[in-house]
C-alpha cells in the first residue's frame, strides 16, 4: 500500500496549480473541483490505508470494496484511533479525496469509486455518532484519572484555582515525564481492582448460610434457598454495623448515625 499513499501525495500536490494556472490546472492535470494542498488530509488518508492494510488485508486498491470501507469505519477505527469529533469531517473529506485520486489515476475498476462514495455517504451519520461517544468516554476517563491524580497529590478538586495550578504544573513537564507519571497512575490503580469473584452455586451458599451461626438454630429445609440468603445477609448487615453509641438521653449521637 506505500505505491497508493505515495500515489496520493503526487495527486494532492498536483491540485495545487503553479503560478499563472488556473485553480484544478495544477501539473496540467484537470479536476472537477480546486483544492489547496493543505485541504487534502495526505496523513489521514496513509494512516486508514496502513489501518485497512494491518487490520483487514487490504493489499491494493482494487480490494478496496464497499464492505472493507464499512468495516474499517465502524469497526477497526473506533477500536485502534482515538479522534475527537471535531475530526469527522476531516476524515470523511480525506476518504473522498483518497476515492478521487484512485479513480482518476485508473487505480480502481470502473464504477468502484461511485460505489464507495455511496457507501461512504451511507455509514457516515453511523461513524459520527461512534466517534463522538468514543471521545465522549475518553474524555471521561481522562478527567477520572486527572481527578485521581490530583486527589493523590493533595489537591482539592472543588477549588478551581488549585485546578488551574496542578493542570499548568502539569503540562510543563516534559513529555515523558508526565506519560511515566500516568503510567504509574494507571498501574497502581489497575493493582488496587479486586478481581472478578465467581460465586459457589446458590444451593452451596444456602447450605452453608444454614450451617452459620449468625442464623443462630439452623434454618429447616422448608425455607427455600434464596430465603435462607436474605436472611443471613440481614444478620450479616446486623452484626458488621455495630451499635450507635449513647448520648444518654435514650437517643444516638449524630456522628453515629449511619448515613443512608
Amino acid at each position: 500500500m506505500r505505491d497508493v499513499a505515495d500515489r496520493f501525495a503526487e495527486w494532492a500536490d498536483g491540485r495545487v496549480a503553479a503560478p499563472g494556472e488556473a485553480p484544478g490546472t495544477g501539473h496540467g492535470r484537470e479536476h472537477h473541483d480546486s483544492h489547496e494542498h493543505g485541504d487534502v488530509d495526505v496523513e489521514g488518508a496513509e494512516l486508514l490505508l496502513d489501518l485497512a492494510r494491518e487490520e483487514l488485508g487490504l493489499t491494493g486498491p482494487d480490494g478496496l470494496t464497499p464492505a472493507v470501507l464499512r468495516a474499517l469505519l465502524l469497526e477497526v477505527f473506533p477500536e485502534t484511533v482515538v479522534a475527537e469529533a471535531g475530526e469527522v469531517p476531516s476524515i470523511l473529506g480525506a476518504l473522498r479525496s483518497l476515492f478521487a485520486c484512485l479513480d482518476e489515476t485508473g487505480a480502481l475498476p470502473p464504477g468502484r469509486a461511485a460505489a464507495l462514495e455511496a457507501e461512504l455517504e451511507a455509514v457516515a451519520p453511523a461513524f459520527a455518532r461512534i466517534v463522538a461517544e468514543t471521545d465522549t468516554d475518553e474524555r471521561r476517563a481522562a478527567a477520572e484519572v486527572v481527578a485521581g491524580m490530583m486527589n493523590e497529590d493533595g489537591v482539592d478538586t472543588a477549588d478551581s484555582g488549585a485546578v488551574e495550578r496542578w493542570v499548568a504544573g502539569f503540562e510543563a513537564l516534559p513529555e515523558a515525564e508526565r506519560f511515566a507519571r500516568t503510567e504509574d497512575y494507571l498501574r497502581r490503580t489497575e493493582e488496587m481492582v479486586v478481581p472478578p469473584v465467581r460465586l459457589a452455586p446458590r444451593r452451596e451458599l444456602a447450605r452453608a448460610a444454614r450451617a452459620s451461626a449468625l442464623l443462630g438454630e439452623p434454618e429447616g429445609d422448608d425455607q427455600d434457598d434464596e430465603a435462607v440468603l436474605r436472611a443471613w445477609l440481614a444478620r450479616f448487615d446486623e452484626a458488621a454495623v455495630p451499635p450507635a453509641p449513647s448520648t444518654g438521653t435514650g437517643q444516638p449521637s449524630a456522628g453515629a448515625v449511619r448515613p443512608g
